[in-house]
């Protein structure tokens, strides 16, 4: 089993972790994404979001290590659109960490989310994404039936919205 530590994100960890979530982009979005939308996917293009996180008192950004190794973030905080409820922004782990420490990662953020005082929590998810589907779905989010499509390029990629309900 691995040691996993979540800990509040430094500047200093913005270059690692934009390189993982480059990493984490290219991997998980081929097949849903063109080959020309996958390749010029540059590192620098994340950098300006995880820097605006955080420096936004609004969001937590967390860094996720699995084994003392930097292994991906989470970041999450009130739903801008609506702010009695909790949002998962991201969740972006490398490849290789087990399904144990994504769902413990999750898990993580909505105990901060509790901590703050919601009592319902939202992630919207790639809806071809049927391992983090099946993820957040063991851990007790339901789809509420909100879909939006999310376009990259020329590309375009429906999400669904999972909630979890007055949880304890």
């Amino acid at each position: 089993m691995s040691a996993l530590l979540i800990r509040a994100a430094k500047a200093e960890d913005l270059n690692q972790l934009t390189q993982i979530k480059h990493n984490y982009v290219r991997e998980i979005y081929r097949g849903y994404v063109s080959k020309q939308q996958l390749n010029s996917t540059w590192v620098d293009n994340f950098h300006p979001r995880l820097e605006d996180w955080l420096n936004n008192p609004a969001a937590c950004l967390d860094v996720v290590e699995v084994d003392g190794v930097v292994s991906g973030y989470v970041c999450y905080g009130r739903d801008p659109e609506e702010e009695e409820f909790g949002l998962i922004h991201e969740v972006v782990m490398n490849i290789s960490c087990s399904g144990q420490d994504r769902s413990l990662t999750v898990l993580h953020s909505v105990q901060k989310l509790r901590e703050m005082g919601l009592r319902q929590v939202r992630i919207w998810i790639l809806q071809d994404n049927l391992r983090s589907r099946y993820l957040v779905e063991q851990l007790g989010f339901r789809s509420d039936g909100e879909r939006r499509t999310v376009v990259r390029g020329e590309d375009e990629m429906p999400v669904k919205r999972y909630l979890l309900q007055d949880f304890q």
